[in-house]
């Protein structure tokens, strides 16, 4: 994690929560994943309120690798769905600075690797939960 995003979420208050396996091997370009890993950790924190919660998690079973990302932040509209991981794309009224490029970034990295993005509202809180899981 970067020093900028450690400030952010010092600065925010986050709960930031963090859930690993004691190993996990996924085969794959680790600078891309990487980037796909920093995007939707940046969002997550970027979108994420004061005092609010981000919570990064890795399971697998014996077909795939998942991980998933949310947050306590505004969830997004339905009709933005379809459009979100588009290049250029923000949210209307978006106060947060950014080129719109994350999302797309994170849906081509996991297209390289075979992986799916899927997008959904967190069934234990209010925000947006951010799945990509690995095949095996």
């Amino acid at each position: 994690m970067s020093a900028e995003l450690g400030n952010k979420i010092s600065k925010k208050e986050i709960d930031f929560r963090v859930s690993l396996p004691d190993q996990c091997h996924l085969k794959g370009l680790a600078s891309a994943i990487g980037v796909l890993c920093r995007n939707l950790i940046d969002n997550a924190v970027r979108y994420c309120p004061e005092n609010g919660v981000v919570s990064i998690e890795v399971f697998s079973n014996d077909l795939q690798h998942t991980l998933r990302i949310k947050n306590t932040g505004r969830p997004i509209p339905e009709y933005m769905r379809d459009y979100i991981f588009d290049r250029f794309v923000r949210g209307a009224g978006e106060e947060e600075t950014g080129s719109g490029l994350g999302m797309s970034i994170v849906k081509r990295v996991a297209e390289i690797h075979s992986a799916e993005v899927l997008l959904s509202d967190p069934e234990d809180m209010t925000g947006v939960q951010v799945e990509v899981t690995f095949p095996i």
